[in-house]
């Protein structure tokens, strides 16, 4: 199943034209130390933005989240000027722009599918109750976080998916690389409120389920909406806790109150803490691991059966 993997075009781009690299344990110490630098720096930076009350828009954490797509940026950055790799090899292409726009588009639908699933997981356990806050809330800022949260998951997916994720598979078998960066983008949420073993698992799938939209695509942009959709549809739709962050009632279609067993509704976590979101998020990564798949074997038919034709016309003509 998983041989699409070695298969996918962006291994095999980067495995051509960057073959310096690293065996995995290497190339995570080295990752690991980038990972420090970059988020301390881009934290400070928007640190010093929010205590000097320059935040655009006073978007009450948003000034945070577009530090983290900053870190997207300083990654590339990082890939072009010592690991010699250009945008394009870590998944950042924006030819052809029709594909472009088709993958955020049905990225952020598959998002949507996770998220609202393992809300209405949770929701029929007796997780939550939520009630309608549309007379409280401001509707300028559900518009501005769509894009804020676009911005935020494209700095953490070109930094783990992008940049780590696909320069570890220069030297090591593309599933390893795909775990390991999934596994290192869960804990790197440890010192979240609520953080768990639940929280864990479901974050290294939600990861697993973008990095293999990665593979397939050879694109970053189909996961950085998966992620963007499932951080705006927890916060500023349904009104529950992202990563642990408190959502406020000017900036939430519905506010959810967690109730009951924390295994259902993720307690202080969120759905992120939820054994709903590990059922919907196993169910969505199956699915998506046998489509992909299915896509060689799809391709070498129709492959064949257009070579079959093309020579039946030449017998004819």
């Amino acid at each position: 199943m998983l041989q699409f993997l070695e298969e996918s075009q962006i291994v095999r781009d980067v495995r051509e034209n960057c073959i310096s690299g690293l065996n995995i344990v290497f190339e995570f110490i080295k990752y690991a130390i980038v990972v420090y630098l970059v988020v301390t720096s881009t934290d400070g930076i928007a640190a010093y933005v929010v205590v000097n009350h320059i935040e655009p828009f006073e978007t009450l954490g948003g000034t945070w989240l577009l530090g983290v797509g900053l870190e997207g940026l300083v990654a590339l950055a990082y890939c072009a000027l010592w690991e010699r790799m250009s945008p394009r090899f870590v998944g950042v292409r924006f030819r052809p722009v029709l594909h472009v726009g088709r993958d955020l588009v049905l990225g952020y639908l598959l998002g949507i599918v996770c998220i609202g699933g393992s809300f209405a997981c949770a929701h029929l356990l007796g997780g939550f109750s939520t009630q309608d806050n549309l007379q409280n809330v401001w509707a300028w800022k559900i518009a501005w976080y769509v894009l804020v949260y676009l911005i935020q998951a494209f700095g953490e997916e070109t930094l783990y998916r992008g940049a780590f994720m696909v320069s570890a598979a220069r030297k090591n078998p593309a599933w390893l690389a795909l775990l390991v960066s999934s596994l290192w983008f869960a804990f790197q949420h440890h010192h979240n409120p609520g953080y768990g073993p639940v929280a864990f698992v479901n974050l290294s799938l939600l990861a697993l389920v973008c990095g293999v939209t990665v593979f397939a695509t050879g694109r970053i942009w189909m996961a950085t909406a998966i992620h963007a959709a499932w951080n705006m549809f927890q916060g500023k739709i349904f009104g529950v806790a992202v990563s642990g962050s408190q959502p406020k009632p000017i900036a939430s279609l519905f506010m959810s109150t967690a109730q009951g067993n924390e295994l259902f509704s993720g307690g202080t976590m969120g759905l992120e803490g939820s054994v709903a979101s590990t059922f919907v998020l196993c169910m969505v990564l199956v699915a998506l691991l046998l489509w992909c798949a299915k896509r060689p074997r799809r391709r070498a038919a129709h492959a064949k059966t257009s070579g079959e034709e093309t020579h039946a016309g030449t017998r004819v003509s």
